[in-house]
């Protein structure tokens, strides 16, 4: 697995434009997607596969929810990172019951908060250094 690429997915394009530019300023790789099922074809042919996986929790065509679902199946040690602008006390507590590592709402007042990855990723790497692997790394 790479240790600096990162999936991010949201259908607003402005959003991942946004998140993908922050990640890359700090030295990630990023694979931005508007579209869930292009998403999960790419991270099934993902070559070296992915540190990260951000997503949005509401969309269209498939929801952060239905994405986390097929990263437990399909790739349990991935972590996932929930984002949406429209977040409550319940969703975030159903995310992280299903295995998001983190799940935080985003805001224009606060872009650097939509991107978790670089904290999530630190977590996975001195879990595997100094003490039990976190169950999403």
């Amino acid at each position: 697995m790479s240790a600096r690429k990162v999936l991010v997915l949201d259908d607003e394009k402005n959003i991942t434009f946004v998140i993908k530019a922050i990640l890359e300023k700090g030295g990630f790789a990023v694979d931005a997607f508007n579209d869930p099922i292009t998403a999960m074809r790419a991270l099934e042919k993902a070559e070296h596969g992915y540190s990260v996986v951000i997503t949005d929790l509401y969309m269209p065509a498939m929801s952060g929810m239905q994405v986390l679902a097929i990263m437990r199946e399909s790739q349990p040690g991935l972590p996932v990172v929930m984002i949406t602008a429209f977040g409550t006390v319940e969703s975030a507590v159903q995310a992280l019951k299903n295995g998001a590592f983190d799940y935080t709402r985003r805001s224009c007042s606060s872009p650097l908060s939509w991107a978790r990855a670089p904290r999530c990723r630190k977590y996975c790497e001195l879990s595997t250094k100094s003490r039990p692997r976190h169950p999403q790394c």
